[in-house]
């Protein structure tokens, strides 16, 4: 069962090789299997207002209850990942809320002081949203629209990682 809606579900990191990531959390931490998105999988982004398009690669994988992520950008346009790689370098960079009231998760956090950093769709059907709590918690919260076809996604990732034997860690979508 993955984390109930309404809840952190997800931990973040950035990092500059993915690839070595990916070795380290499979091999040293045991998590995976990991499942690779690239910006295909995204659509009608903005970073602070802007409409934009950027070049990333995300992998996602449970460890239990909880979904961990792990992303690369892969060009220099501003972002909330580049953002928070100039001023600390790799390692965590947001939690994942997971919602059933978006919008109103939305001007929740911004009356909180967290102001829309960066959105998007992604193509299964559902939206996200980074809220900017760098400066308060050392880290961003990503609103994730919790849909149906979201929820079945995440489910299928945490299947993946049950009794997983350490075989094929990293797969595509």
């Amino acid at each position: 069962m993955i984390q109930p809606v309404n809840s952190i579900g997800q931990i973040a990191y950035i990092t500059e090789d993915m690839d070595a990531s990916l070795k380290h959390w499979t091999e040293a931490l045991g998590v995976g299997p990991f499942f690779l998105l690239n910006s295909s999988e995204i659509e009608d982004l903005t970073y602070r207002g802007e409409a934009t398009e950027l070049d990333i690669t995300a992998a996602l994988a449970y460890n239990g209850h909880m979904c961990v992520e792990i992303i690369q950008q892969h060009d220099d346009v501003p972002s909330v990942y580049s953002e928070i790689m100039a001023k600390r370098g790799p390692g965590f960079h947001h939690w994942g809320y997971m919602t059933d009231r978006f919008e109103e998760d939305m001007t929740r956090f911004q009356s909180m002081g967290y102001p829309l950093a960066f959105a998007g769709e992604v193509k299964v059907g559902g939206k996200f949203a980074y809220m900017d709590s760098y400066d308060a918690l050392g880290g961003m919260i990503e609103l994730i629209d919790f849909p149906e076809k979201v929820k079945q996604l995440f489910e299928g990732l945490q299947a993946a990682a049950v009794d997983w034997d350490g075989s094929d860690p990293v797969r595509q979508t």
